[in-house]
């Protein structure tokens, strides 16, 4: 929609909108943007004693940029990124992009979610959640050779961001980042997932058993 309506490539809109304005100079989508950055290859964990190796293609499609796929940037950017939504749009750079009428327009919980273990509500955009008892904004994403998270916290005016290049192992990086860092630094925490009670049990498990694929990506079960 916004190259249609712009009539330019949403890799340009990215940067002329959002990138520059803000001062995310450690921030790029396309590969020879990236040359000059200093990029963390993505890398498969080490399984078993085997040797971790580099994942290629570093991302999806470049069709699906819009949703992520290859947009790249330092941890400190995104965290900066993430205090334009604390500052009501305006960036650091003292430049506005945001209305503050968009901002509250994107924080506004437009679903609510039967299951928790994400968020309890969806906007515009991020999620909301509480922890502890602290309204908490953010958003997760990943590709093939990376997963990140951000998060902002209005009431304290704080910001959570971190990227990892081995993607398997967000799960348990996240844990720690979003319980034990989250607590020490803001006095929050994310509410632990709590397993069924009864148990959730599957009839045929047999019928799951298969091998999934989709785009570049292939899952045996």
């Amino acid at each position: 929609v916004a190259e249609r309506v712009a009539g330019k490539p949403w890799d340009v809109l990215l940067k002329e909108k959002i990138l520059e304005p803000a001062g995310l100079k450690n921030a790029a989508t396309l590969e020879q943007d990236l040359l000059f950055q200093r990029i963390a290859v993505g890398h498969t964990s080490n399984l078993q004693g085997s040797t971790p190796r580099v994942i290629r293609p570093w991302h999806f499609t470049r069709s699906q940029g819009p949703a992520g796929s290859t947009l790249a940037m330092s941890a400190h950017d995104l965290a900066r990124f993430g205090g334009i939504f604390l500052n009501s749009g305006v960036t650091e750079t003292g430049q506005r992009i945001l209305s503050n009428h968009a901002i509250q327009t994107m924080v506004t919980p437009q679903v609510e979610l039967p299951m928790h273990f994400y968020a309890k509500s969806w906007c515009i955009g991020p999620s909301m959640d509480k922890w502890s008892g602290v309204k908490v904004w953010g958003h997760g994403g990943s590709n093939i050779s990376g997963k990140s998270y951000l998060h902002w916290l209005p009431d304290k005016s704080g910001v959570i961001a971190f990227i990892l290049n081995t993607p398997a192992a967000m799960d348990r990086f996240a844990k720690v980042m979003f319980e034990e860092v989250a607590k020490i630094t803001f006095g929050v925490t994310k509410p632990l997932i709590k397993a069924p009670s009864p148990p959730l049990t599957i009839a045929d498990p047999q019928r799951y058993v298969g091998t999934y694929e989709s785009l570049d990506l292939s899952c045996v079960i």
